[in-house]
């Protein structure tokens, strides 16, 4: 399971924006997950369906993609992003949240029963991947533009049962001049440091009112 979109693009002499209805927000972070085990979490990553779809492919709907010219248009067009980037920041993600859980005593185990499953749900780059300049030669890596992501996660106990989802969704909206200098997931980096912080903090406070 896995996907993908991109968002707010400046290209080398274009500057185009996506039809997407969250592409110029801020979101947040909202949780339902009250009980926090006292034993070891796993951590399962995952791509949405759409997202791992767009690795290879332009969005299936074409309200998703960009005004801008060329279906092969990848950056501008929210697909085409490959699955090596993909797969990269999945195991960022993992990498990140286990680290802090692990920072406020939630301990992370492979083998633990029970289990956080997060979805990479969208991101977007802030630069062409290198797929999308593969597929696109009129690509520049000098374009840059808004990038973020969202992210979903369901927590279940070692029965099975659900406790509850938490999101947490971050896009860039605002040009500071950061976009000239950012990497090519420089946002999307930025939205999952603070959702595994978020989320680790609030799974310690949740445990401490717990006495657990």
């Amino acid at each position: 399971m896995r996907k993908l979109l991109t968002g707010l693009v400046l290209g080398t002499a274009l500057f185009t924006t996506t039809n997407l209805a969250n592409a110029n927000s801020r979101g947040g972070f909202t949780t339902t997950i009250e009980n926090i085990p006292t034993t070891a979490i796993r951590i399962d990553v995952l791509l949405s369906e759409d997202l791992a779809y767009r690795a290879n492919n332009l969005p299936k709907n074409i309200s998703s993609r960009t005004s801008s010219r060329g279906l092969r248009a990848g950056f501008a067009n929210n697909g085409l992003i490959g699955e090596k980037d993909l797969n990269n920041l999945l195991v960022k993600l993992e990498k990140f949240t286990t680290h802090d859980l692990e920072k406020r005593g939630i301990s992370v185990d492979d083998n633990a029963q029970s289990v956080l499953k997060l979805t990479l749900v969208d991101a977007r780059p802030n630069r062409p991947t290198f797929n999308q300049l593969s597929k696109q030669p009129s690509l520049d890596f000098q374009s840059f533009g808004f990038g973020g992501a969202e992210i979903e996660g369901e927590l279940f106990s070692a029965d099975g049962t659900s406790q509850g989802k938490v999101n947490y969704t971050y896009y860039e909206t605002f040009f500071n001049g950061f976009q000239r200098t950012a990497a090519v997931w420089s946002d999307t980096r930025r939205t999952m440091q603070r959702f595994s912080s978020r989320l680790a903090k609030d799974f310690a406070k949740r445990r401490a009112q717990t006495g657990t």
